[in-house]
């Protein structure tokens, strides 16, 4: 969607394929002010209706943009519905990498059967996700559990086990302070209080540091309870300071999770060469695009060291990858552009 595009106004372009129970853009934070995220949902009275919009409405023009319409993949207003039902038919999964989308995981699990499906959740330590697999009948959802336990995705071993009618209850943070990555190197204090002040009615501490490398900084914010820091996470996570995305998790003062983020590791990253250091600029994201999406993408073609993600003049989504030689810059550019992240075809150039 664009992203003037108003819930009024896609209200008005849907109706024509029947009657609209709500529609509801997604917003995000950038710099302190909401703003569309280009994507919304839409619930028909009608089932019928709903999948002729799908039929009539996908790749149409709306507002002089091209638009995708699909079924959604779940519907947070019959959660506690769905908890409850086909329970048998159901798997409870653990352990998956935090950037994964409900779409990688359903293309794991087909393997095993038929996938109705997927409804991703976060742990309580914000580090990993869960997701609830719904499958075609029983047996499926029992081989899964069999032949799917322990299996890689994307790097990371997965627990998979049967599944309980609690299990679709999003978990409580395990701390009120809220762990802040990613953030501009010319932010204040000040300013990162004030973005999280958008959404929470106080903060009890906060700090902001440099990560090692100098690129970015990163901070702690203590929020008056769990309940608070878990709504920071939802609605600040991914959101815009300063034309940066920053990225919110649950901090854990336990001498083991939290210690390595302050020491400045996280994953595979390597120290930055500095400006003379090769980078590439990738145009044309989707707006779901986060930097570990970019950098999966790009990993397979060179040594990636470093993605930053912002959100381009024009309303579009770009990003500028640090890779680790010319060799593989070129390698990068000449395998990857013009190929397809997230659906939609990147361009792919040198800086």
């Amino acid at each position: 969607l664009s992203y003037g595009v108003t819930e009024d106004d896609l209200k008005e372009f849907l109706e024509r394929e029947g009657q609209l129970e709500s529609v509801r853009i997604k917003y995000t934070l950038v710099d302190g002010a909401r703003q569309s995220r280009g994507f919304a949902t839409a619930v028909f009275s009608r089932a019928e209706d709903a999948w002729s919009a799908i039929a009539n409405l996908n790749d149409a023009t709306f507002q002089g943009r091209k638009i995708k319409v699909r079924e959604d993949n779940f519907s947070k207003l019959d959660k506690k519905s769905v908890a409850h039902k086909n329970v048998e038919k159901k798997v409870f999964v653990d352990f998956l990498d935090p950037s994964l989308l409900w779409q990688d995981v359903k293309e794991h699990f087909q393997q095993t059967g038929n996938v109705f499906f997927v409804h991703l959740l976060w742990d309580q330590t914000r580090m990993h996700r869960q997701a609830v697999v719904e499958f075609g009948s029983p047996e499926e959802a029992q081989d899964a559990i069999e032949e799917l336990n322990q299996s890689i995705l994307r790097g990371a071993a997965m627990k998979v086990r049967a599944y309980h009618s609690s299990d679709m209850q999003e978990k409580e943070p395990l701390s009120p302070t809220v762990f802040v990555n990613y953030i501009h190197p010319e932010i204040e204090l000040e300013d990162l209080n004030n973005h999280f002040l958008q959404v929470v009615p106080n903060i009890e501490f906060s700090k902001i540091f440099f990560h090692k490398t100098d690129d970015y900084q990163q901070a702690k914010v203590t929020l008056s309870s769990t309940a608070m820091a878990k709504m920071a996470i939802e609605k600040i996570d991914r959101s815009l300071l300063y034309g940066k995305a920053i990225r919110c998790r649950a901090f854990l003062d336990n001498n083991n999770n939290s210690s390595r983020y302050l020491q400045g590791v996280w994953r595979e990253r390597r120290v930055s060469k500095g400006p003379q250091a090769p980078r590439c600029q990738i145009e044309n994201l989707n707006p779901r695009a986060g930097w570990q999406e970019v950098k999966d993408h790009l990993r397979p073609a060179g040594t990636v060291v470093h993605v930053n993600v912002t959100w381009a003049e024009d309303g579009g989504k770009r990003a500028t990858a640090e890779v680790g030689s010319e060799e593989d810059l070129s390698k990068i550019i000449s395998e990857l552009n013009g190929t397809v992240l997230l659906g939609d075809k990147i361009k792919v150039s040198r800086l």
